[in-house]
């Protein structure tokens, strides 16, 4: 029987819970998404139900309508719901009809990227005289009795009221790790970095989405499919992203329990975190390979399913702590599709930017995303690069700017031998059969570990 399906959610949630300046107020937006959109939400919407066909995510509401029902009727009256409970975040409904979700996602998806469903943005302050908020600093401000100096917008304030509380994905972190600490003020991410360096006060914004996963939906649209494989799949899905960010973070915990990670989406297959910097690079990698061991094991043994091998794809993005988090999103977002193009979707890849030191235009620009299987592979060459002191590194770098046109290679490798370091620097020379050109390797080593 065909139903009509309604997916109704945040868009660019990373950016809209982040675009305030502390870490109380993302905490309280990512616990806010999670309570807009659980199911209780459409308990009041006639002929809206909640399905399981999709797996569970961060921010969206997958949706099946009675016959008859209106999708975009439908569709306003959940928005309003959600609109009550985040009164500052862009939102959007898109619905396709289908047998099964899995045969209506392509619809939903092809719809929302023709701009053809509903996208309600927040309201604009049409009076440049009104005070901005004091946290976010994009919504006009609101005073209260009471409030004293501070005063802020009706979105930030609800996450003001809700900062005790923790999201989904925080509570997912607390429950497996257990014994484990978390930071209370974004300074306090970096904690572990090398004092008196770049590594105790800069953090990462980690961005990850799938790849094949459409391909896995549309092979579940096929009718041979039942729908208890179906939604098998949807689980397990959600499941190995659940798993992957908890090794992750398992992978970075330091001896004292304390865990530098701040998850901030996390659902289907998606992840955004903030990471301390000098943690980056192994939570990626954990998050990646994790990803691909579980979800290979989790879909062994379905037919319908054999010749799809989904995996991530991440985007990161460097940056001291002080700095616009929502501006980083947004950056890791582009990278992220940048690695995603690099591949054409079809193999795990990371693209990244150290915004300190490069800036974003020119880190999306001149660096090529590389295949995960690539940075495995050179891992113990990798270490040995960051091992040299930063002196001996910034010499490279150095000369690595002045290359000669001819016989660059060659130029490289007299030089490493001069300096001792022959044996750190080969891998990365012209070739090698690295795939990693030791440019790109130095500006990787800055935040290896």
């Amino acid at each position: 029987m065909t139903r009509q399906y309604l997916d109704v959610g945040v868009v660019r949630i990373g950016e809209y819970v982040t675009r305030v300046r502390r870490l109380q107020g993302i905490r309280g937006a990512s616990s806010a998404v999670t309570a807009a959109t659980a199911t209780t939400v459409v308990a009041g919407v006639d002929g809206v139900q909640a399905h399981d066909e999709a797996g569970e995510a961060d921010g969206v509401l997958h949706l099946v309508l009675d016959s008859g029902v209106d999708a975009a009727t439908a569709g306003r009256q959940v928005l309003v719901q959600v609109r009550r409970r985040l009164p500052g975040a862009d939102l959007e409904a898109s619905w396709g009809a289908g047998e099964s979700y899995a045969e209506a996602r392509t619809r939903i998806y092809a719809q929302r990227s023709a701009g053809d469903g509903l996208r309600w943005f927040p309201a604009t302050a049409e009076a440049p005289m009104l005070t901005p908020c004091d946290d976010c600093g994009s919504r006009p401000a609101l005073a209260r009795p009471g409030e004293g100096d501070v005063i802020t917008c009706p979105d930030c304030r609800q996450r003001e009221d809700l900062r005790g509380r923790s999201g989904a994905a925080q509570r997912l972190l607390e429950q497996r790790l257990p014994g484990g600490t978390f930071v209370k003020e974004l300074r306090g991410l970096p904690r572990g970095g090398d004092a008196g360096t770049r590594h105790s006060n800069h953090i990462a914004l980690v961005m990850a989405d799938g790849n094949g996963v459409g391909a896995l939906f549309t092979a579940l649209s096929s009718g041979h499919v039942n729908a208890g494989t179906r939604l098998r799949v949807s689980r397990e899905l959600t499941t190995a992203t659940r798993e992957a960010l908890v090794a992750s973070a398992r992978a970075v915990q330091q001896p004292d329990g304390f865990v530098p990670v701040v998850p901030v989406v996390l659902g289907g297959d998606d992840v955004a975190v903030l990471v301390a910097a000098h943690a980056a690079w192994r939570f990626t990698r954990e998050l990646l390979t994790t990803f691909e061991a579980e979800i290979r094991q989790r879909l062994a043994g379905l037919a319908a399913v054999a010749d799809v091998e989904p995996s991530l794809t991440a985007g990161i993005v460097v940056q001291h702590y002080a700095s616009p988090v929502a501006d980083g999103f947004g950056v890791a977002q582009d990278l992220m599709r940048q690695a995603k193009r690099s591949e054409s979707g079809r193999a795990a890849a990371v693209a990244w930017v150290d915004l300190t030191t490069e800036g974003s235009e020119t880190g999306l620009a001149h660096r090529p995303a590389l295949r995960l299987s690539v940075v495995l592979h050179h891992g113990a060459a990798l270490t040995s690069l960051a091992a040299l002191p930063a002196g001996t590194r910034k010499e490279l770098e150095r000369l690595v700017g002045m290359l000669p046109e001819d016989d660059a290679a060659g130029y490289l490798r007299r030089h490493a031998q001069r300096l001792g370091i022959a044996d750190q620097a080969a891998p990365f020379l012209s070739g090698a059969g690295s795939g990693i050109e030791l440019e790109v390797a130095l500006d990787l080593a800055r935040w290896w570990r």
